[in-house]
């Protein structure tokens, strides 16, 4: 007799039996485990013949609710059962009963028949209980567990069509047919009894048309290798089974169909409603990079795949996703050769496969690697691009392009593939990506770098139409790896995200304020970085992890936020601080040596237009305009106000203390340039000269001497340098004498930080020679060891560049155990050129760069007479520049002191097209200071002096013509001594034109930056030096 528990349990789990597609009723297994508590079966044996004691370990959940027992013990067959209910026991006792008897005679026997009853009792248990035990029997997924054979008497736990309650489920679930299998949209239940999902969980099941094991086996393998990797943009398999010698595949459902569906749509989906989401959904798909280089740390497995069938009707919408499915024809091998992972080509749809699959003339199958599932995807990318542009009809028109004919074959065939089946690109790609690209070009926005000064960004759709047809090649060793598409696309995806930000930074009102102007010059060279990295092919440089990408198009997206708020604010000062951390951590996702870059390109840039603004100011008396300016009486009170609270506010950690510490300068050199107070004079009397210093060096640059100072109570000299300039006849005239001391001004106007920027001396004063017609700039010795050194009464040697090459003749001397490192080398070369450019980043130049310019500190003993005991290396650390005398600001028609009297050797570091040194006018501009450096760069690297290197080449040779032959005979030389990145950057600074650093698209500077800066920069990087 059934207790109320057992039948109240039995009503329970009658009421959770579902209906499964064949129209079996089924229990899933977790709502059965969760049911059958120790409580609900302690009750239903309640009056069952089980012993009180024994119930509770009976009523135990997980010892008789396990899936692992239920799969091994209740699959009994009717021999078993019968045996298991006494069947087998109760015949044996029936047979001993006959025995002897006839059986007509038992026949009437009341204990004969109360044996029948109890067997056909028993036999019909059993019956029922084989019947009812494949209710609990079921598969249950997404699984964990390898690969099923399910029993052919077992049911699967797909939800009838009708639901569970009769109703119709009214999803369209008719199976699609494919090449290799037939594909059903089925139901699971949902993993828990009651949820508010009575759909269940939608997936999708495979059934492959072969029955054979290795088609199945080899799909498999691939999908569980792949399930590994967990990529959102990989079809997840949720399990695989064989039933009935079938086998199938159960995907997670993607939710929009597949991308041939989506591509015929004349109204996208809300998350394909901007260009820039499909860009990134596109990142997703070049997901295939987890199966060209597969790699499993866990199992040590690194592997070769190829899809071999990508095509739209591949490629699942997913929410915004594009997800990669079908893996039927993929290959997995366990080895890093890529020939291993190539495959006979099958059936498969000829408008996106690759052209080697096939010979279009003989029909004969040719096998193919993964360069061919690169075609596929450029082929998918660039019907992509044309929807995005064109949208379904556009698609149609670019498919009616690429008809081609293919006669003198075993037929004739009729193409629209990407190629034309003759071993070229289909003539319609290459004049359908022509016109994409002219489309796109044409309708360029004007992009700004800085106020006033615009570029012409090239767009991110002719960057991709670039990657369409590096992947469209014919050759299949010449079309990119995966992993570089994936990096190029991401690039341009974020570069597509840029572009409408970098427009919106122009639309905001704040022209005038510089901290904004800063943070909008910062986002644009970020946005320069990513260009070049796309455009030179360093995707490593840039954006190079999945992290770090993520990073970057989320902050993109809060910085184009954050531009809004700044549009919609009624604030008149608002503040941009937000705006400078989303700038900060977008700069975070570039390489170390890239983010160093960006900020020297920020502060090239920004000078000019802080300059403009702060002249600007130098107008405004009392904040009354004086002079007609583009700026209200308000902006210039915010201007200065905003300038002044930049250069107080900053501190030595600030990302932009570099940049404010230069813009200071520029705006001491504005404000001193209309200052009426009189010039910091010292008298000759004042002045001890070290005549013995000067007769020691060839070429005389500076001299040694010492300055008197007093006051009521001390008297003591100091020792200084002296830098002696001519007096030239141009001084006769009163307003060039006027402009060339206002020069000097500036000179002894740079601060102690501004000064070791551009590693110059503290100017201490100027004297006058009336004997000798010179002017005397006085600079003290460094601070540091070497004033110690002068308080104890040591005189450190000061030494020009030029000096120490002469004296250590080779970097490497034996005789002399001394050694003059090519770390050294580097790490000088590498403080000159940044030096340089921190000048020509306030607009300002030298005019006097050479190796007797440069000059060095020693305060230990000259012990050059005494032979070293062990290898003595020469620092070159920490040089200084002197030679400001000539030096200007960088502006059109600037007058500047002319190099009367300068020797020829001092000469020869001056560019040929500079002509002062005939009494010519010829302007001289930033390109000759580079080249006066690029000769410094090239005796620091062969370690000769220029003298020798001149001297070689005869005298009949004329300036030009010694430049050429000091790029072909000495130049090349550098890749010995230094490597060939040293060697370029010296050819460079010394090139003229489109080979020099006046390059297309780029000042001159920019280009100094880029191909001299940067390139020593990760020299030194990668030597540990930096």
């Amino acid at each position: 007799m059934a207790t109320a528990g057992l039948r109240a349990l039995q009503g329970e789990i009658q009421e959770r039996q579902q209906v499964n597609t064949d129209n079996f009723k089924f229990v899933p297994y977790t709502w059965l485990k969760e049911l059958l508590t120790t409580d609900k079966i302690s009750a239903a044996l309640e009056c069952s013949s089980i012993e009180e004691d024994e119930r509770l370990s009976v009523a135990t959940t997980d010892q008789y609710v396990n899936k692992d027992h239920l799969d091994n013990m209740l699959p009994l067959r009717k021999k078993q059962l019968k045996e298991f209910f006494g069947v087998k026991k109760l015949k044996e006792e029936r047979t001993k009963f006959m025995e002897g008897k006839e059986p007509t005679e038992c026949k009437g026997d009341p204990e004969y028949k109360k044996l029948n009853r109890r067997i056909s009792e028993r036999e019909e248990w059993a019956g029922d209980f084989k019947s009812t035990q494949y209710m609990f029997l079921i598969p249950t997924f997404p699984q964990a567990t390898p690969h099923r054979i399910v029993s052919d008497y077992m049911r699967l736990p797909f939800l009838s069509r009708n639901g569970p309650k009769g109703k119709r489920n009214e999803a369209k679930d008719r199976p699609s047919g494919g090449n290799f299998g037939f594909v059903f949209k089925e139901r699971l239940p949902p993993l828990q009894y009651g949820s508010a999902d009575d759909l269940g969980l939608a997936v999708v099941r495979k059934e492959l048309k072969s029955r054979s094991d290795e088609a199945y086996k080899s799909e498999l393998r691939c999908l569980r290798l792949l399930n590994l990797i967990r990529h959102p943009c990989i079809l997840q398999l949720y399990g695989s089974y064989t039933h009935k010698k079938r086998h199938s595949f159960l995907f997670r459902e993607a939710n929009g169909g597949d991308l041939h569906e989506f591509l015929a749509k004349e109204t996208r989906p809300v998350e394909f409603e901007s260009d820039q989401a499909i860009y990134l959904a596109m990142c997703g798909l070049a997901s295939l990079d987890q199966l060209h280089d597969y790699c499993n740390e866990e199992l040590s497995l690194k592997m070769i795949g190829c899809h071999h069938n990508l095509k739209p009707r591949n490629v699942l919408i997913d929410g915004a996703s594009f997800v990669l499915a079908d893996f039927g024809l993929s290959t997995m091998t366990n080895t890093t050769d890529e020939e291993a992972a190539k495959t006979m080509a099958q059936d498969r749809d000829l408008y996106f496969a690759a052209p080697e699959g096939m010979d279009y003339l003989t029909l004969d199958k040719h096998e193919l690697g993964p360069p061919a599932d690169i075609w596929s995807f450029g082929c998918i990318v660039a019907t992509i691009l044309t929807y995005t542009k064109e949208g379904p009809s556009g698609i149609a028109e670019f498919s009616d392009s690429r008809l081609v004919t293919v006669s003198g074959g075993v037929i004739d065939l009729e193409l629209r593939a990407f190629h034309d089946g003759l071993g070229s690109v289909n003539p319609g790609v290459v004049i359908w990506l022509n016109k994409l690209e002219n489309d796109a070009t044409s309708k360029t926005e004007v992009l700004s770098r800085s106020k006033g000064q615009a570029a012409r960004q090239v767009p991110a759709e002719v960057d991709l139409i670039r990657l369409i047809r590096d992947m469209l090649t014919i050759a299949p060793s010449s079309r990119p790896r995966t992993t570089e598409v994936l990096r190029c696309l991401r690039l341009i995806t974020l570069k597509k995200i840029a572009e409408p930000i970098a427009i919106s930074f122009e639309k905001l009102p704040y022209a005038s304020d510089l901290e904004f102007l800063i943070e909008q010059q910062v986002f644009l060279e970020w946005l320069r970085c990513i260009d070049l990295a796309e455009k030179k092919k360093n995707h490593h440089q840039a954006v190079n992890t999945d992290e770090s990408f993520k990073q970057a198009y989320n902050t993109l997206y809060k910085i184009g936020e954050e531009l809004e708020i700044l549009l919609d604010a009624d604030n008149y000062h608002p503040l941009f601080s937000r705006l400078r951390r989303l700038n900060e951590k977008l700069i975070s996702t570039l390489e170390m040596i890239n983010r160093r870059s960006l900020r020297r390109m920020v502060e090239l840039n920004i000078i000019p237009t802080a300059a403009k603004l702060l002249k600007s100011l130098d107008t405004v008396d009392s904040w009354t305009m004086v002079d007609t300016v583009d700026y209200e009486i308000d902006d210039s009170k915010s201007l200065a106000s905003g300038i002044a609270g930049l250069l107080q506010g900053s501190d030595n950690d600030s990302p932009n203390s570099n940049l404010l510490a230069l813009l200071a300068a520029s705006h001491v050199n504005r404000l001193i340039r209309n200052s009426k107070s009189p010039l910091p004079k010292l008298n000759f009397e004042q002045i001890t000269l070290d005549s013995k210093a000067k007769a020691t060096r060839e070429r005389p640059t500076f001299r040694l001497g010492t300055v008197a100072s007093s006051d009521d109570f001390v008297s003591s000299k100091m020792d200084v340098i002296i830098e002696e300039m001519e007096i030239g006849p141009d001084f006769a005239k009163e307003e060039i004498s006027s402009l060339l001391f206002q020069r000097l001004e500036n000179v002894l106007a740079l601060s102690s930080r501004a000064a070791s920027t551009f590693r110059a001396l503290i100017c201490k004063g100027l004297y006058y020679d009336e004997e000798r017609h010179t002017i005397g700039l006085v600079y003290s010795f460094p601070q540091g060891p070497l004033q110690n050194a002068l308080s104890h009464g040591v005189k450190p040697r000061v030494l020009q560049l030029a000096e120490v090459i002469r004296k250590h003749e080779e970097p490497v001397d034996y005789s002399q155990n001394i050694i003059v490192s090519i770390d050294e080398r580097l790490r000088l070369a590498y403080n000159l050129v940044t030096t340089v450019f921190e000048f020509h980043k306030i607009r300002w130049l030298h005019k006097n760069i050479s190796s007797y310019n440069i000059i060095f500190f020693d305060t230990e003993a000259d012990d050059d007479d005494k032979e070293p005991q062990t290898p003595r290396k020469i620092s070159l650390a920490s040089p200084s520049l002197i030679g400001f005398s000539h030096s200007r600001p960088d502006e059109a028609f600037m007058y500047s002191n002319k190099l009367y009297g300068s020797d020829e050797l001092l000469f020869a570091f001056h560019h040929p097209n500079y002509g002062g040194i005939d009494g010519k006018f010829t302007p001289y501009c930033t390109e000759y200071d580079y080249y006066s450096l690029g000769l410094v760069l090239l005796e620091i690297g062969l370690w000769w002096p220029l003298e020798t290197i001149m001297s070689s080449m005869g005298e009949e040779l004329s300036r030009e013509e010694k430049r050429l032959q000091i790029l072909s005979g000495f130049v090349p030389f550098l890749a010995g001594s230094m490597g060939e990145v040293y060697a370029e950057v010296v050819r460079t600074c010394l090139s003229d034109g489109e080979d020099g650093l006046r390059k297309a698209g780029n000042s001159v500077d920019e280009n100094f930056e880029r191909l001299v800066v940067t390139p020593l920069e990760c020299l030194l990087e990668k030597m540990g030096n930096l």
